[in-house]
Order: structure tokens, then sequence, then C-alpha cells
């Protein structure tokens, strides 16, 4: 599952609520999945989460991406070294978008 989050300036709330739920969303989607698939090998549920800025970002920020994991605690390190900003002008969403489709072509 992708995570796609703006990290624009106004959003670091947002950020630290998330990285703070992680380990959450591991547990409840592995007991749902224990629940309805009972044979499924839990490590094959996976997130990445992916951060987009504004275009006034440079742009190794304009978009971050972690590695597709299983282990909460590496999304929680990555999500921990995110920082909102540059929330002037128009949001790169489309490089996010873009990335989401590049990964469900890559399924």
């Amino acid at each position: 599952t992708l995570v796609l989050m703006d990290a624009t300036g106004s959003m670091g709330g947002v950020i630290l609520q998330c990285k703070a739920a992680v380990h959450e969303m591991f547990r409840r989607a592995r007991q749902i999945l224990q629940q309805e698939m009972p044979n499924m090998n839990l490590n094959m549920f996976q997130l990445q989460f992916a951060f987009y800025r504004n275009y006034n970002a440079p742009i190794d920020k304009m978009f971050e991406a972690s590695v597709w994991t299983a282990d909460p605690e590496v999304l929680r390190v990555f999500i921990d070294k995110t920082k909102a900003g540059y929330g002037l002008g128009d949001e790169a969403i489309e490089i996010g978008f873009r990335h989401a489709n590049e990964m469900a072509e890559n399924e």
C-alpha cells in the first residue's frame, strides 16, 4: 500500500501524527489479514510512504519516498526525518501521482 502525503509547510502536525500512527496501521492491517486470510505470510503486507512538496522546493526535496517495507519501525524512522516545508506556490502532487502510477504498472 502506498501512502502519498502532502509535506508542504502547513502539514508538520499531520506528519507527526502519521509517525505516531504507523505501528497502529500495521497492527490493524495484520489483524484483518489474519482474520480474512489466515494462511497469508504477513510480511507480504508492505507499506511505502511518499511525500510531495511545492514546486519551489529543491528538486531533491520536492518528492521523497521510503523503501517498501513490512517493518513499521523503518517507516517511522523515514517519517521522523521528513520535515514539512516549501509551502508557497503550487503543490507538486502530480509527481506523487506519477510515482503511484509507476508503482501500479510495476506490480
